[in-house]
């Protein structure tokens, strides 16, 4: 993951045997732009917002809400997999 290096996160700081707080903070940040920028497909996202804004118009709650859950459950699985290959990459246990 070139990017890493390029936001240098590339490596792992500790603060004696527990990883820095920041640089966690800061490879969380990572993750969680990386996903949105690079393995989110907007297209689909931007289908799903538009269907979500007009339930919400149209006071679908239950339509609503099984988009957002739907939109989270997506998210929260590409951010899973990028945490993983982050943490292969910079090789933390």
């Amino acid at each position: 993951m070139i990017k890493l290096k390029e936001d240098k996160l590339d490596v792992v700081k500790y603060d004696g045997r527990q990883l820095n707080a920041q640089y966690f903070l800061e490879l969380l940040q990572f993750i969680i732009i990386f996903t949105k920028e690079h393995v989110t497909d907007k297209d689909e996202r931007q289908k799903q917002v538009d269907l979500r804004r007009k339930a919400l118009k149209d006071k679908d709650e239950v339509l609503y809400t099984s988009i957002v859950r739907e939109m989270l459950i997506a998210e929260e699985q590409a951010s899973n997999k990028n945490l993983m290959k982050v943490i292969t990459v910079v090789g933390i246990d």
